[in-house]
């Protein structure tokens, strides 16, 4: 049984149209997801922040007024 040329195109077109829906869909998904900081950074950001504690204990304390 042959397929018929009408029926084939519209069974490509309905899958098509479903890819770019799924393909839509991802990319509003990454778009609302915040972008993420580098491992790096995040490292970085954290040694500074283990130094500036570790130097409080060496540093006298400033009296409030």
């Amino acid at each position: 049984m042959d397929m018929n040329e009408y029926c084939l195109q519209a069974m490509m077109k309905e899958r098509i149209e479903e890819m770019r829906a799924e393909v839509w869909a991802i990319t509003l998904r990454s778009a609302a997801r915040a972008p993420r900081r580098p491992a790096r950074v995040v490292v970085g950001h954290l040694l500074v922040r283990l130094g500036n504690r570790l130097l409080e204990g060496f540093t006298p304390a400033r009296a409030t007024a």
